[in-house]
Order: C-alpha cells, then structure tokens, then sequence
C-alpha cells in the first residue's frame, strides 16, 4: 500500500513541475499502472534483480526496447525520490542496468513537393482540418514543438514595419530556451490568415489537443494520398523486429524533422539550425544529418568524378 501511495504522491509532485505537462504526466500514470498490474503487492523490498528481470520482461509484451528504457529511467526517478525521502530501497535494485539494444529508426520527414501538397489542399474554410493543415505547416517552416505552437500568442509574432517583415520571439516550453527568428514567406502568410482571429487568451491558433491533433494529422496524410512507408527496426528485449509505418500516418514531431532535414540538405550548418530549433546538445542532430540526400549525393558524385579521371588518364 505504502508504494502506490508514495507513487500518486510522487506523480503529484512531478505534474506541478514546469515542463510537466498532461503527456507527462499521463506517462508516469501508466508507468504505475504496468507497475501495480505486475504485482499489485511490490514493495521496496521486493525490488531485486531478479524482480526487476521479472518486470521487464512483463512491460515488454505491449513496449519495444525505446520505451522500455525510458519507463525504466522514470521508474528510477521514482525509487530516487522516495530513497529521498529515507524509505529503505532493496540494495539489489542500485545494481539492476540492463543492456537493451536501441531501436534504428527513420528519420521520419516529408519532402517539400509532399508538404507542398498538403499547404494547397482544397479543404472546407476553418474547418477542424483546415486549422490543423495550417498549425501543421506552421511548424514545418518553424520547427515549433507542439508544446510551443499550442502556446504561441499575438504577442509572440513582432512585424517590422519598415521592411514589412515578421518574426517569432518565444520562450520554450521544454527547455525554457528563448528563440528569435524571422518568419519565412510560408509562416507569415498564414499568420497573416490568423492575425485577426480570436482565441482565448489571445492565442494564435484554437486550442486542440495533442491526441486530437495527432488523429487529424493522419486524416490529412490519407486526403493528402502520401505514398511509401517508413521502415524502423525495433527490438523487444533482445528480438529484432522490423516495423512498416504507411507515410500518410503524420504525427505533430514530421513537421519538426521536416524542417531539419530540409535544412541541412540546403548545407545550414547544424549549428545554426539549434538555434532555432533549441536542440542544445548537437549529438541530437546526427539522426537528421544522416538524411541529407543532397549532400549524400554530393559524396556518390565526388566518388564519380574521381574515378572518371583514372579512367580518362588510361
């Protein structure tokens, strides 16, 4: 009893931070829910290796490999806390590190002839998929997360006047990073379609939620008729499985890895997309770098010309 207590306690805490929002919060949830459905009498001191193996090996029915990590970190997150507060944790469990193969996912983006299709789409005027066709592309031309774009009021978009020109200054909901940056011709135009609008709390776009946005986010990718698939392998503790994903199934984070990989295809210097993407740590880039086409191209056609001027001096 004493562990489920001091866990709704815990979930308490962690939903008033800043940063910790529903999504978070419904994720430690379920966390203490897999938790209680595993041994709904655990206690602290039943927290052995051999249990933990036992409760891994549970979550894995329903979780791939990525996610049973991080459930793991935020499981670990809870024991710190309550090791904090001086509740005696089996010493057993401090040695528990398993070694779980990572998933290698696609960088899952749309080229710009795909979003391009989805911006010129002959949808019903403010109607649910029309607002969310535009916060959708709205974020590929900002990379805003949706934490951010859910966020964004009048007063975050300054026009300058004399250059008749507009740019974003907001401060991050994740990371507390502050961004300042024009708006490109795409972005402004449909602020320019919401800039009269109004909202509560004078937010730019109507309030939806991220499941919602999410659910007409696919129906726009099959109106959209996006062909190809994504193709990821995941792993289920040590078990390789490859997962097909149809590429009309988008989701808020495409417009964010859209704007990246589009970038860097056009060589911006990675660095100079951070800052507008708050990445703050570059190693978190490498996924998107690896699918520059152009300059992977570029790479095949140096190899070419190489070998063009052996065989020429034959």
């Amino acid at each position: 009893d004493a562990f489920f207590y001091l866990f709704d306690k815990f979930i308490d805490e962690k939903s008033k931070e800043r940063g910790c929002g529903r999504d978070m919060k419904d994720v430690y949830v379920r966390l203490r829910e897999k938790v209680q459905d595993f041994k709904p009498n655990i206690k602290f001191s039943d927290l052995s290796v051999a249990t933990m193996n036992k409760l891994l090996e549970y979550m894995s029915r329903t979780m791939y490999n990525d996610a049973l990590s991080k459930m793991l970190t935020y499981f670990k997150s809870f024991i710190k806390w309550a090791q904090g507060r001086k509740y005696a944790i089996n010493e057993e469990y401090f040695s528990f590190n398993p070694k779980l193969p990572k998933a290698k996912k696609e960088v899952r983006y749309l080229e710009l002839e795909e979003l391009y299709k989805i911006y010129e789409m002959d949808l019903p005027s403010d109607s649910a998929l029309d607002r969310v066709r535009d916060m959708f592309v709205f974020q590929c031309y900002t990379a805003l997360r949706f934490s951010d774009i859910k966020q964004l009021k009048h007063e975050n978009i300054h026009h300058d006047i004399a250059n008749d020109a507009y740019s974003i200054d907001l401060l991050t909901e994740k990371d507390d990073d502050r961004i300042n940056f024009p708006l490109s011709k795409r972005a402004t135009s449909i602020y320019l379609k919401y800039k009269d609008r109004l909202y509560s709390n004078d937010l730019l776009f109507p309030v939806i939620s991220n499941q919602k946005y999410n659910k007409h986010l696919k129906e726009l990718g099959k109106l959209a008729e996006l062909k190809g698939e994504w193709i990821d392998y995941e792993y289920r503790l040590t078990e390789k499985i490859v997962v097909k994903t149809p590429k009309e199934d988008l989701v808020t984070h495409t417009a964010r890895r859209t704007f990246i990989v589009t970038a860097i295809n056009e060589n911006v210097d990675p660095t100079l997309i951070a800052l507008i993407t708050s990445h703050s740590d570059l190693k978190s880039m490498k996924p998107y770098i690896t699918k520059n086409a152009k300059g992977a191209a570029r790479v095949i056609a140096a190899l070419d010309e190489a070998d063009r001027k052996i065989e020429e001096k034959k």
